[in-house]
């Protein structure tokens, strides 16, 4: 079918285009007028101007271009524009879809299959997924050894939180023990069962301020604990001041003994070095938790809390290291 309306387009186009261009040659010849000359004017190719005179549509472009081609050559011969009565191509005839086979709707009934494959698929897989009862194993079906028995009894006990709003959690441990259970056994269950400990309720405010105690008793007793120490300093003789570093972490540390910078930098955990003076010896740690001090080979205690950056100085009236630490604290 589209190829009847191109072979109907082509040669009405060829028809109207040899019209025209007989037209065209008649109109150049009474104006003595030449083809090079209407070339130079239109800045046409001498061989389209000639295709056009003789009605050659294949040596010709597009339909759209030999439009413009008589346009340009009718203006130069004086004719005006008569490019609109050349055709281009024709309006395609509107195609009716009523009748044919892709406008049938289809049959019912196909719906009415699909709708019943699906429902049964569904069915069937909501079968293997819910098995009947009667498949299924109860407990009381089963049969354990006696080992098993007992690890079950054990498992039995249990620890439960009930927390209650504003106060302390109440802590309660319960244990069953089978009377099938082994006299050793039985005896640990119920001294397992005996410990129950129930805390009451206590002010919000007074429980946080509880905790802080706590939490600043612990590290106070941190900082005080003595470091166990492989064998004492080898300090300078017949020095008063000798203060030895036993290192727990890694920190910065600066020691200043007589008022000399003798050591500055980063020591890792493990060095243990000894310093010893005249007058007096400060010295300043980045982290005081990883600094333990020895005053004159008395007990190596840590110098403070994690993170802190601490400064003690020590001279031949400090006294007791502990007392030198609470005081500079």
């Amino acid at each position: 079918m589209s190829v009847s309306i191109v072979n109907i387009t082509t040669s009405k186009q060829a028809e109207k285009l040899a019209e025209i261009g007989a037209q065209f040659k008649r109109i150049r010849e009474d104006k003595d007028l030449s083809i090079p000359h209407l070339t130079a004017t239109t800045l046409i190719s001498e061989r389209y101007l000639r295709a056009i005179e003789d009605g050659e549509i294949q040596s010709l472009p597009e339909p759209v271009y030999i439009r413009g081609f008589i346009r340009k050559y009718g203006v130069a011969l004086g004719v005006g524009d008569i490019s609109e009565d050349f055709p281009l191509n024709s309006a395609m005839p509107e195609r009716k879809w009523a009748g044919s086979p892709a406008a049938e709707l289809r049959p019912l009934h196909l719906y009415a299959l699909y709708i019943a494959v699906i429902a049964g698929a569904v069915g069937l897989l909501a079968t293997f997924l819910n098995p009947p009862e009667a498949n299924k194993i109860n407990d009381s079906q089963t049969n354990f050894s006696n080992a098993a028995k007992l690890e079950t009894a054990k498992a039995e006990t249990l620890t439960s939180l009930s927390p209650q709003t504003g106060g302390l959690s109440v802590i309660r441990q319960s244990a069953i023990a089978p009377s099938s259970a082994p006299k050793n056994l039985a005896t640990d269950l119920a001294k397992t069962a005996s410990a129950e400990v129930v805390g009451g309720q206590v002010n919000a405010g007074f429980n946080n301020i509880l905790k802080s105690w706590v939490s600043s008793t612990s590290l106070e007793s941190r900082s005080q604990q003595a470091i166990a120490v492989g064998g004492k300093f080898e300090f300078a003789p017949n020095k008063l001041v000798n203060v030895g570093v036993i290192m727990q972490g890694q920190s910065w540390i600066r020691i200043v003994v007589d008022g000399k910078t003798e050591f500055e930098g980063v020591l890792d955990e493990g060095k243990k070095l000894a310093w010893s003076g005249d007058r007096q010896i400060a010295i300043r740690a980045g982290n005081a938790a990883a600094v333990a001090l020895s005053y004159n080979n008395q007990p190596a205690k840590v110098l403070g809390r994690d993170g802190e950056v601490a400064e003690r100085l020590f001279s031949a009236n400090s006294g007791s290291l502990e007392a030198n630490l609470r005081v500079n604290q």
